[in-house]
């Protein structure tokens, strides 16, 4: 969470998203008492949430072709 609170982080303006993702999170280890599942369901939430609400094409940028 305080990563994602940090001053640089263009997905702050979301905070409630952030509680809710936080919340969920929380839930899945603590119902299904393993760290795995709550590590791929988080990379999965996260990855769909920052694709929909980012401005950014992340794809282009990382294979150089925006700067």
């Amino acid at each position: 969470m305080i990563f994602h609170f940090s001053r640089w982080s263009p997905i702050k303006k979301f905070w409630i998203l952030l509680v809710v993702f936080a919340i969920v999170d929380a839930w899945i280890y603590l119902v299904w008492r393993n760290i795995v599942p709550q590590l791929v369901i988080h990379g999965l939430l996260g990855s769909v949430l920052y694709t929909e609400f980012t401005d950014t094409d992340q794809i282009k940028r990382r294979l150089g072709e925006v700067a």
